[in-house]
């Protein structure tokens, strides 16, 4: 999209939606919510894409009922 936005930036600005993941997949931002609904979902895109004036299509926001960690208990982005 031409843009450069900073994964760790939307996390912190979607931190009021609880626990959250953001990842690059290559085509799409990818938005991971531990124990979101659909609702929680569709406002969550729609305030990134607002936020950061992204079509929705830029946006990929996936409900998870848990996230996977390492060994040390930190997020495993490579597993979401």
């Amino acid at each position: 999209f031409g843009l450069r936005i900073n994964l760790e930036d939307i996390e912190r600005e979607l931190s009021p939606f609880g626990s959250v993941a953001v990842k690059d997949l290559e085509d799409k931002i990818g938005i991971y919510i531990e124990n979101g609904s659909r609702e929680e979902c569709e406002r969550c895109q729609q305030h990134v894409s607002q936020l950061y004036r992204l079509h929705p299509s830029a946006l990929s926001v996936i409900a998870v009922p848990q996230f996977p960690r390492t060994g040390s208990g930190k997020i495993d982005y490579g597993r979401l």
